[in-house]
Formats: C-alpha cells, sequence, structure tokens
C-alpha cells in the first residue's frame, strides 16, 4: 500500500520500457526492510514516530534513472533540494500540509510524483507546473477538500491521477479538461454529491477511462445521467470492469442503493 504509486506506474511502464522496472525492485526492496510497511509511520507520520524510526531520505540511481524517496521522514514540508534529473518522487506519510505554487518545477523530467498518506489540506493552483513529462500523480489519502480549477491544466502526459481518501467536496468544471491520455481517475471515498460532465474530460479524449466513484454520496437524477452516455460511447471503460461503478446513495426511492450503471 505504502509503495502502491511507484508500483502502479512503472507496472504500466513493464512492456514498454522494462528498465525502469529495476528501479522500483531496488526501491520495494528497500520499503520492505522498514517498519514504515507495517506501521504506515504509526497513522501517516504521526507523533509516535520518533526520530530514530524514521526512515532517512534517499536517492536511487538505476540505469541512469534517478528516483527520490522520503517515506516516514518526518518532513514538515517538501523539500526544495530533490535533484533536478529525479524521474520518480516518493514523499509518503510524512505530516506535509500543503504543495505550494511551483515546488516541483525544478524537476521537469519526472515521471512519477506519490505524495499520498501525509497531511495536505492545501494544494497550489501551480503546484505541478512545468511537469510537462509526469504520468502518474498519487495523492490518496489525504485531506483534500477542493482542488484549484487550474491545477492540472498543461500535464498532457498524465495517465492516472489518484485522489480517493480525501475530502473532496466537488470538481470545478474543466479540472480534468484537456487531459487526453488520461486513463486512470480515482475518486473513490470522498464527499462528491455530483459531478459535472465538464468537470472531467472533453469529447475529444483519446483513451477510454477508468472512472472510480465508489464511497461518494452521489446524488442519482438527472444530472448524472451523462455518465451512462459516455459508458455507450466507450469513453469509459465498461461497466462489465470495476471501473466507473457506484450505488445512489441519495435520490429518488428507486435508485437509491442501485448501481447507476446498471
Amino acid at each position: 500500500m505504502v509503495i502502491g504509486g511507484l508500483e502502479s506506474f512503472f507496472a504500466k511502464k513493464k512492456k514498454k520500457k522494462k528498465n525502469i522496472t529495476n528501479i522500483c525492485f531496488i526501491v520495494t526492496v528497500f520499503l520492505l526492510q522498514t517498519d514504515c510497511v507495517a506501521a504506515i509511520c504509526t497513522e501517516y507520520g504521526g507523533q509516535d514516530w520518533t526520530e530514530h524510526q524514521r526512515t532517512p531520505t534517499t536517492t536511487y540511481t538505476n540505469h541512469g534513472k534517478l528516483v527520490f524517496v522520503a517515506i516516514c521522514a518526518g518532513l514538515p514540508s517538501i523539500p526544495p533540494d530533490i535533484p533536478s534529473n529525479v524521474v520518480g518522487v516518493t514523499l509518503q506519510a510524512n505530516p506535509i500540509i500543503e504543495i505550494p505554487g511551483n515546488i516541483l518545477q525544478h524537476i521537469p523530467q519526472v515521471q512519477s510524483v506519490t505524495m499520498s498518506y501525509n497531511k495536505i489540506e492545501s494544494v497550489h493552483p501551480k503546484a505541478f507546473a512545468g511537469l510537462n513529462t509526469l504520468q502518474d500523480l498519487h495523492l490518496e489519502v489525504n485531506k483534500i477538500s477542493q482542488l484549484p480549477e487550474s491545477v492540472f491544466h498543461g500535464l498532457n502526459s498524465l495517465i492516472g491521477i489518484y485522489l480517493q481518501n480525501n475530502l473532496l467536496l466537488e470538481i470545478y468544471p474543466s479540472t480534468f479538461s484537456n487531459l487526453n491520455q488520461l486513463s486512470h481517475l480515482d475518486l473513490r471515498n470522498n464527499r462528491l454529491t455530483t459531478l459535472n460532465e465538464n468537470s472531467l474530460l472533453p469529447s475529444s479524449h483519446a483513451v477510454a477511462l477508468y472512472l472510480y466513484l465508489e464511497g461518494n454520496p452521489i446524488l442519482c437524477n438527472i444530472n448524472v445521467c451523462w455518465l451512462k452516455d459516455w459508458e455507450t460511447r466507450n469513453w469509459l471503460v465498461p461497466s462489465t470492469n470495476i471501473a466507473a461503478r457506484f450505488q445512489c446513495v441519495i435520490g429518488q426511492d428507486t435508485w437509491t442503493g442501485k448501481k447507476f450503471l446498471n
């Protein structure tokens, strides 16, 4: 669970870039040797995680590829001195509460960023500015209740965005627009009651989308019927998969408790 970000990213690249998967193996071996995997830093970097238990900030090199790792390191903020040529950054289970603007612009080659199991509440509109090669972004298990509408704009290489287990109340129009390569969008276990079609992807979306919505109190009415239309047009992965399925927790009595896309 702790290493999910890098694992999922490199798994997608396994067939195309076998050398990159070796980085994942090295990082995995390192993590399995720490107590962090079992305890996830005493509930995501809590005060009980003492100094001697914290893992060091580490940079791994393999086949010329650099990965920066700081898990259970007690970091209160994103370090400004991450090497500029890294392809992967993992900052998990630290007491990080915000992602400031332009904080990562000095690592333009990065392809995977994982900041899950932190305490992030605030994300600046330019938090990921300049990351044109970013493909996987993991922000799950934080305290994010709102995302700036332009926060992902210009990140045209994004394949996966993982926001499950946050406190999201709504998704603003065009938040995920123009991400034509996006194939995985995980919004499970938030507080979303509705989704506007314009909040997600345009009709020109290039690939089918795994859209995860389970665990949200979606109001099932005509305002979300566009999801069924998307499935018909094959913009969503067919509902025989786990993707795009959720229960109507609130709404018309005849819909409550049923799978919307059934």
